[in-house]
């Protein structure tokens, strides 16, 4: 073989290693980029993996939110329905309150009339006793001074038996009026015990008469301002009620009193009527 071709062959073999090499390093670069590939296409896997069961967690949780919510809706609606009964209840027991007042002031007048109707009675009555005395004493003087006096005798019967009638018509009216005070008296205590009216507030009371001349529904159920004070004798407990002309509108309790001034929380408000200034206020009607 001849050097030429031998130096062929040993290039063909050179060429030949140089290309194997060039091919190794590409099938290697390749197979790099294939696992980088990969690699990061697997990270992307897990994060989108990861992202779905993030939004599935927050759909979870959105879920129970409306769920919550809707329980906490008709609870908030339960409640108010609840507090719309008390209040109408609260508003009833308070009419009620006021109408045991406006009862128990009738009462303590009538109760006032027939004590001084009582009163002039008894005095009747004792002056009929001492008529009766005096005619008996007259009967008796008349007697042992003349017996044969019979005029004079018929005379102080006549008067004795006058007095007897007057005394005896007199009792029959004590009687009546004794009775009458009982059933009265049944009766306050009757209406005192159902609505639970102190009477010794009802009584205390001076009377007192203003008008209102601040009206505040911020403070529920009301708060009225009305242009009476220490100054005029108001006291705190002192019930005041409103009206305005022959309308009557509520009543109201002193909470707050100042020199010329006091504070009064309604107590209860009549046929829904609506409080304003330049209505009155008084602790009696």
């Amino acid at each position: 073989m001849s050097s030429i071709a031998r130096i062929f062959i040993v290039l063909n073999l050179l060429l030949t290693a140089l290309v194997l090499g060039w091919a190794s390093n590409l099938m290697s670069a390749d197979q790099n980029w294939m696992e980088k590939h990969d690699t990061v296409l697997a990270a992307k896997d897990a994060e989108l993996a990861g992202k779905d069961e993030e939004i599935t967690n927050l759909n979870t949780e959105v879920a129970s939110l409306k769920e919550s919510s809707g329980r906490h809706r008709e609870e908030r609606d339960a409640n108010a329905a609840a507090l719309t009964r008390t209040t109408s209840d609260l508003e009833v027991e308070r009419e009620k309150s006021a109408a045991a007042q406006a009862t128990v002031s009738k009462f303590s007048q009538t109760i006032s009339g027939i004590d001084e109707g009582r009163k002039a009675t008894q005095d009747k009555f004792d002056q009929a006793q001492e008529d009766k005395v005096a005619a008996i004493d007259a009967r008796r003087e008349a007697e042992e001074s003349a017996k044969d006096a019979g005029d004079g005798q018929r005379a102080a019967e006549e008067a004795l038996a006058a007095a007897n009638r007057t005394i005896a018509s007199l009792e029959t009216d004590v009687n009546t009026l004794t009775k009458n005070l009982a059933k009265t008296d049944t009766t306050l205590a009757m209406v005192v015990d159902i609505y639970n009216i102190n009477l010794d507030e009802v009584t205390a009371q001076p009377e007192i008469s203003g008008a209102v001349v601040v009206v505040s529904n911020d403070v529920k159920p009301g708060l009225l301002g009305i242009n009476r004070g220490k100054a005029d004798g108001v006291k705190r407990g002192y019930v005041f009620s409103i009206y305005n002309g022959s309308q009557f509108k509520g009543r109201a309790r002193v909470e707050t009193v100042e020199d010329n001034m006091c504070f009064a929380v309604v107590e209860s408000v009549y046929e829904n009527r609506a409080f304003s200034t330049g209505d009155m206020a008084a602790t009696r009607l």
